[in-house]
């Protein structure tokens, strides 16, 4: 079967650590091969192309997706790019997949959809929660009722700043400047972080109905080197997601977090019957590694490790970032097999709106309603 022509957007630090290491390691290119790659810093993009094999770098998005040699395109940009360029690469013709959040609002959300309709083409948004082994096996387990009528639960992403931070030192071809991660409209934790929480528990339960928040800055100063960066967005939100018939779950992101106990990628769920706790976390993919079901009045550990999954075998397991790995592959398995996507747009869009509309609650003081389903 033919290769799929892969262009890559966007040279940063999870595309240089987490993406391209992954997607030219020989199994990978036994379905695609990458073509091109692209960056605002053209010298950047020449640097990037060479160190990974790409035939040609550009500066520019709009040549890069013009290109009639690439088949799909991979979108790690910043965030408020995301809706555009996916939308721009659909009527170019190419299959997406668009790192997340895909947009920052229904109405960008809406757009993405119309351009799959209007192409027929295929779109995967991350995060892939639910091509998670461990994340299906709690559904399945909910499904079944196994835990009752699902009532309460809670989930959270925190962290102390944006991944970058963890490079800033030396002289690091991943170093970039985070301003942009601190200012609005895409900056903040829940469009980068709690979007891996808000899929989980929506792919675990179903569509949310109505959402409340509260939400606001505890440090108003980043430090990039010696340029310090006044934050505008939110780095502390905190919402209560309503999924109707008095099942309440709450999802939280901040940028302030040192504890220990309340660790990134927490997630219990609880019925009248029992619940499901992530009791051990894989570092790499963000997935649930152990879970701890409890049942009956006991309690019982299940070993789900990132293994499990057919696409993580040999250098997929060291490198980081493997879930993006299974996301993008996943865009290939779709495209190959005309199958619907598990990470679809529809899903995306929901969470979309639940961030969007979770501001507006905070910042109003009145819940909002949830208009989108998948």
């Amino acid at each position: 079967m033919k290769k799929l022509r892969v262009g890559h957007a966007g040279c940063g630090s999870v595309s240089i650590r987490g993406i391209l290491p992954h997607i030219t390691q020989p199994d990978a290119q036994e379905h695609l091969e990458l073509v091109a790659v692209c960056d605002v810093d053209g010298e950047r993009a020449r640097a990037v192309a060479d160190q990974f094999g790409a035939e040609r770098s550009y500066n520019s998005f709009e040549e890069l997706i013009q290109s009639d040699d690439i088949d799909m395109v991979i979108i790690a940009t910043p965030i408020f790019l995301h809706a555009a360029q996916a939308e721009m690469a659909l009527r170019a013709g190419k299959h997406v997949y668009v790192n997340k959040s895909m947009a920052l609002t229904l109405d960008e959300a809406d757009r993405v959809m119309q351009a799959v309709k209007d192409t027929g083409l295929k779109l995967v948004s991350a995060p892939g929660q639910m091509l998670a082994p461990s994340l299906s096996k709690i559904r399945e387990l909910v499904q079944k009722g196994d835990f009752g009528h699902m009532y309460w639960g809670f989930a959270n992403n925190t962290g102390g700043g944006h991944g970058v931070e963890m490079y800033q030192s030396g002289n690091t071809s991943i170093r970039r400047d985070p301003t942009w991660y601190y200012k609005k409209p895409s900056g903040g934790p829940i469009y980068d972080m709690g979007v891996y929480s808000l899929h989980s528990v929506t792919g675990i339960l179903g569509p949310v109905r109505r959402v409340t928040a509260m939400s606001g800055i505890v440090r108003n100063e980043r430090r990039f080197d010696d340029q310090v960066i006044d934050v505008e967005m939110d780095d502390n939100t905190w919402m209560v997601l309503d999924f109707g018939h008095n099942c309440f779950v709450t999802v939280g992101a901040g940028l302030c977090h040192h504890g220990v106990h309340m660790y990134w990628g927490q997630l219990a769920l609880y019925g009248s019957d029992g619940g499901v706790e992530i009791s051990k976390l894989d570092d790499a993919t963000g997935w649930p590694s152990e879970l701890r079901i409890l049942r009956g009045g006991s309690e019982e550990l299940i070993q789900t490790p990132i293994s499990e999954h057919p696409l993580l075998r040999g250098e997929h397991l060291t490198l980081p970032e493997p879930h993006i790995y299974v996301d993008i592959m996943h865009l290939v398995d779709c495209i190959r097999h005309e199958r619907t996507p598990v990470a679809s747009l529809e899903h995306a869009r929901h969470v979309v709106e639940v961030i969007e509309k979770s501001y507006i609650a905070a910042h109003t003081g009145v819940a909002q309603q949830i208009t989108s389903t998948f």
